[in-house]
């Protein structure tokens, strides 16, 4: 945004707005989960050759980081050794259920609900590096996961039962994401909404195992943007040291 790139490129103020917001947390988006019917005969990545396959929404930035992963670990190119399937969140859901295309591609902390779904009602199988193939694996081709915001995650075999058919970990990309909120937001308005999210979240952790990667740490990593300081204060009432890049007005200026 403060280079005005990707998908900020034909938002001329990108730039200028990026110095007024501020980080509320930082939070994992969890693993890409690239899924695929068990019955299908697609074992691993190098198998999607040929398929349809769908990244994410097109244009956003689950669709960039999953093409960049598959491009890294296999070599293929989107629209060129498989087929991108073009669809809302929502729809592709529904048209994997369908079998309407071979790959769905979905991101979120084990135990993911999506995958969930899957696994209740169908064998199927989530395509990835093993232990041992990752550390084979080239820096180039990990190169999908070495950006920042960007890193390696695992599904632990066994999250999602019987219906998923992998017996070993599954290495996978995974990604941060964040909130933020305007830096002429009431600083008390930030600090309260902050307040609430991380009381309710200490009060469903028994009920939400995806809430165990939910970290007041994680929220306040560097992440090369300042903490809005509402947020900042909220955190620094209840002890969580920030480190220095993340503190309010430590966002460097537009390049």
């Amino acid at each position: 945004m403060r280079t005005g790139k990707a998908m900020y490129q034909k938002l001329p103020e990108a730039p200028e707005l990026s110095t007024n917001i501020g980080l509320v947390m930082w939070f994992p988006y969890g693993a890409y989960h690239v899924v695929v019917y068990a019955d299908s005969g697609i074992e691993k990545l190098a198998d999607i050759k040929g398929k349809r396959v769908f990244l994410g929404p097109p244009g956003g930035g689950a669709w960039n980081a999953a093409h960049q992963w598959l491009e890294g670990v296999t070599g293929y190119k989107v629209d060129e050794d498989y087929e991108n399937v073009k669809a809302s969140w929502s729809s592709a859901l529904q048209g994997f259920q369908d079998r309407q295309f071979d790959v769905y591609i979905a991101g979120g902390i084990p135990p993911f609900p999506q995958i969930e779904q899957l696994a209740s009602t169908s064998e199927i199988r989530i395509l990835g590096l093993t232990k041992d193939e990752l550390d084979a694996a080239t820096p180039e081709q990990l190169a999908g996961a070495n950006v920042p915001g960007r890193g390696l995650d695992v599904v632990e075999a066994g999250t999602y039962g019987d219906g998923v058919v992998n017996d070993v970990d599954i290495y996978t990309l995974g990604a941060t994401v964040g909130v933020v909120g305007r830096l002429d937001l009431p600083e008390e308005t930030v600090y309260q909404i902050t307040k609430a999210f991380w009381e309710g979240a200490e009060k469903m952790r028994a009920n939400a195992p995806w809430l165990k990667k939910i970290t007041l740490e994680y929220a306040v990593q560097d992440g090369a943007l300042g903490l809005h300081p509402g947020a900042a204060r909220y955190y620094e009432e209840i002890g969580i040291e920030i480190p220095e890049p993340s503190k309010p007005g430590a966002t460097p200026p537009p390049a």
